[in-house]
């Protein structure tokens, strides 16, 4: 099954979401630093995410 830009953006925004918890933790961050660390972990995992995921998915038929 191949992947859609929803799910694929559902999937950002989890990954995003994980991430920036993680930065909030470990690393002294204001809230406009940490929304533009969540915007750019959302963008280039869901940009990315979904075409390697329907590569992978199309090798394996």
């Amino acid at each position: 099954m191949l992947m859609s830009w929803p799910r694929a953006a559902f999937a950002g925004l989890l990954f995003a979401a994980i991430m920036s918890v993680v930065l909030a933790f470990t690393r002294d961050l204001g809230g406009f630093q940490l929304l533009i660390a969540f915007v750019l972990h959302f963008a280039i995992f869901t940009v990315l995410f979904r075409p390697l995921y329907n590569f992978s998915m199309k090798r394996k038929r």
